[in-house]
């Protein structure tokens, strides 16, 4: 994938959660895809289960603030398709709906992205890190 079409992409998923658009999110993920919380949990796999993991999210906090500060990508051919890696750094500041505490974050996401022929891209891995 070229790096306008990686950032465009990220974009798109990024203004889908935010709008809590789980409809145009979900099939942004591959159905076997992998993550990997900021919390060093147990991964979050599937495309169910990340579609309940933003749910939950969106249930217990409010976003004020989401800035998109980088994106980096490296692009590699794979046969039929291709696989981009992405780097994506982050600022956000958020709300807990339960006591009103504000958290202001700087983070990280990883990608691994798979494009192939006839279908658009699609992340088939994600870690995410507070920085």
């Amino acid at each position: 994938m070229a790096p306008a079409n990686v950032e465009q992409f990220l974009q798109q998923l990024n203004e889908a959660w935010l709008a809590q658009d789980y409809d145009a999110l979900t099939p942004m993920y591959d159905p076997d895809v992998v993550l990997l919380p900021p919390d060093a949990g147990e991964p979050i796999e599937g495309r169910a289960a990340v579609r309940s993991a933003y749910e939950d999210f969106h249930s217990a906090c409010t976003v004020d603030r989401f800035a998109v500060t980088g994106v980096s990508s490296w692009s590699y051919a794979s046969g039929p398709g291709d696989v981009t890696k992405a780097h994506m750094r982050f600022d956000i500041d958020y709300q807990l709906r339960s006591n009103a505490q504000t958290f202001c974050e700087q983070g990280l996401e990883v990608y691994t992205l798979l494009s192939e022929p006839n279908t658009g891209p699609r992340i088939v891995w994600r870690a995410q890190f507070t920085l």
